[in-house]
């Protein structure tokens, strides 16, 4: 479970629906949700450094490729994933991810309470919150508010078509 979302129920329905009605201000709605998800992706992906702690790059197992912060910044993406992670019930309509292992290292590395020299070195050059987690931290009381004013938006608009419809 991701340790900050925006919760908003039916919100894939609703816009299904407005598709259905009102295509070109479904697409304008969906345009000012990404714009404010991109927002935290961007940030993000300036937290992430372009080089990492010394000897990441070394390491001794072959199953890595080690840390290349260009990499690992272009890995930071929004996506409209939507499928449901197996056992949940609820699915994402948009997300900033982190597609790089090397990037998700960096970013939770210490999270879990380990104490080892890596984790110290990182914890001491970065801060425990980094990348997405950091640009969210920073961002959210300007992002939040203006996706849950496009929800409204578009939960008013679909709202007033089925009222015109003869719905209540």
């Amino acid at each position: 479970m991701p340790l900050a979302e925006v919760r908003v129920k039916n919100l894939k329905q609703t816009m299904d629906l407005l598709k259905g009605y009102a295509p070109e201000q479904a697409k304008e709605i969906n345009k000012r949700i990404t714009t404010e998800a991109n927002k935290v992706r961007d940030r993000a992906r300036d937290y992430m450094p372009d080089v990492a702690l010394s000897n990441w790059n070394n390491w001794p197992d072959h199953a890595s490729e080690g840390y290349v912060g260009s990499v690992v910044k272009k890995k930071v993406k929004t996506t409209r994933a939507n499928n449901r992670a197996r056992n949940q019930i609820v699915s994402n309509y948009i997300g900033v991810v982190s597609g790089d292992a090397a990037g998700a290292i960096f970013q939770t590395a210490g999270r879990g309470g380990s104490t080892d020299m890596f984790v110290d070195n990182l914890l001491a050059k970065n801060g425990s919150s980094r990348g997405l987690w950091k640009a969210f931290d920073e961002l959210k009381d300007q992002v939040q508010p203006a996706i849950m004013a496009a929800v409204e938006d578009a939960q008013r608009l679909v709202n007033t078509k089925l009222n015109q419809l003869g719905g209540e």
